[in-house]
């Protein structure tokens, strides 16, 4: 999967990339890219293309709530509109994830939303993707937390 980093660290290339935990606004520890090279450009002047070998993500995605494989349920997502954001800056409504043995992860504050990325990976996920889920205009997130699966595109 092509994937776009923004940073102003104009040495790095897509094989220095290293997790971190980018603090309240986070989905957790991992290397944040975005699906569109416009959603990398507001977090940094230098883009990094990468090639990520992503076989098993979480999808959060209100336009997609249900991921079904193989006739079976994957994982559910339930948004709350008629509660308040989570964060002071835009919208972004509460929300749980429904996992496929049954386990809810419920995001009702920041703090709830920077441990997603963990219990997605305890969950057998090796990636985050989240899609549509705030109201500001480049609002898709992919989370990464194994490094090695982070290559440079093909020339």
């Amino acid at each position: 999967m092509r994937l776009y980093h923004g940073t102003f660290e104009t040495h790095l290339q897509a094989t220095d990339l290293q997790a971190f935990h980018p603090g309240r606004l986070g989905l957790g520890t991992g290397v944040y890219f975005g699906l569109e090279r416009a959603t990398a450009e507001v977090y940094g002047t230098h883009i990094i293309e990468a090639e990520v070998d992503i076989k098993n993500p979480l999808l959060i995605d209100p336009e997609e709530p249900l991921r079904i494989i193989d006739g079976n349920i994957q994982v559910a997502l339930r948004t709350y509109e008629d509660q308040p954001s989570i964060t002071a800056l835009e919208t972004f409504y509460p929300f749980d994830i429904i996992a496929h043995d049954g386990e809810v992860y419920e995001v009702r504050s920041l703090s709830c939303l920077g441990g997603l990325a963990d219990w997605a990976a305890e969950k057998g996920y090796d990636a985050v993707i989240m899609r549509y889920m705030r109201s500001s205009g480049n609002c898709e997130e992919v989370v990464v937390w194994d490094t090695s699966k982070i290559k440079a595109p093909d020339a």
